[in-house]
């Protein structure tokens, strides 16, 4: 069998890495010996194995064929392989489980598609009646739902779910005084402020809204809405028209005495009959045991609706409703 230098500048046939005679067993076309390159246009390379574990030169790399397979080994004795066998993946499932040394983190961006289970979501059970809630202690959990927190009244209009009744007893008996109830909104135009009135009397009243700060209080708090005045002298549904777009969220309405004469008698709240506001305020106070939502001041300037001043919790307070569109 000829044997054939190998390699560009190449003159014996044992020049070079590689002796085609002593390693390659087979037919190998000399023409196509270039550039350090061995083509076999056809037929089959027969290696040897071997048990040899001698590296190449610097800069090369040797295919060795052992009993395993084709080898790779380069000069500083890192061999990879078999070639084309199926490899083993490599042991990482407990570096990367929950706890592990090389814990997975995915970031929220990454989950562009699909639906995460409610069970990754928190503890407890997702249904039509739980809300997902912080459990305080950096988790969270499905709970009850709370009780609708938007009681509507009719044609679009909102107030607190308090229980209001026919009253003279609001609070509003004196020039500057200001009676606040809270209310929950939809997103939407506010577009009226309404009373409504069961006996009339000689008052002048200044409607309006306050928003909520971060303690659930408008203590302090420019008015989102000024309504202008309404007279309580005569008409059973009387209204302040007004549009806002307002944000969902909690409000406080507003009426201030503006001028007295007499209180008239409205719906509204004059007693400890007052019922339970599902959104919890932290400062809720108590009167006589019973819990109170609606806050009263005395000695409000008149005019335009000032910053809110501090107010007291208070039993006594008219209806205020929110005509929402």
């Amino acid at each position: 069998m000829p044997t054939y230098p190998i390699g560009q500048n190449a003159t014996t046939a044992r020049d070079g890495e590689v002796n085609v005679a002593n390693v390659v067993k087979g037919h190998v076309n000399g023409s196509n010996v270039s550039d350090e390159a061995i083509i076999v246009p056809s037929g089959a390379v027969d290696l040897p194995t071997t048990a040899d574990a001698t590296n190449p030169a610097s800069g090369s790399t040797r295919l060795v064929a052992r009993s395993g397979g084709l080898y790779v080994r380069t000069s500083g004795g890192a061999e990879s392989g078999p070639l084309g066998g199926a490899v083993a993946p490599l042991a990482h499932a407990a570096s990367h489980q929950d706890g592990g040394s090389d814990e997975l983190a995915l970031d929220g961006s990454q989950i562009t598609s699909g639906t995460v289970a409610a069970a990754r979501l928190g503890s407890g059970t997702a249904s039509a009646g739980t809300v997902l809630h912080g459990d305080g202690v950096g988790g969270a959990a499905w709970t009850t739902a709370p009780a609708r927190a938007v009681p509507l009244v009719a044609n679009g209009e909102y107030c607190a779910p308090v229980l209001w009744a026919a009253t003279s007893n609001h609070g509003l008996t004196a020039v500057g005084r200001m009676a606040l109830s809270p209310v929950v909104l939809p997103a939407g135009t506010a577009t009226r402020l309404t009373v409504s009135i069961t006996a009339n009397a000689a008052s002048t009243w200044r409607l309006g809204l306050y928003p909520a700060g971060a303690s659930g209080l408008p203590d302090g708090l420019s008015p989102v809405v000024d309504g202008g005045t309404i007279s309580t002298a005569s008409g059973s549904v009387v209204y302040a028209s007004i549009s806002k777009v307002l944000p969902a969220g909690l409000y406080w309405a507003a009426a201030l005495c503006e001028a007295y004469t007499a209180a008239p008698t409205v719906y509204g709240s004059g007693g400890a009959a007052t019922g339970a506001f599902p959104v919890l305020l932290p400062q809720t106070s108590a009167l006589n045991g019973a819990p109170v939502w609606t806050l009263l001041a005395s000695g409000v300037s008149t005019g335009a609706l000032p910053a809110c001043p501090t107010m007291t919790f208070s039993y006594n307070t008219p209806r205020v409703t929110v005509r929402m569109t």
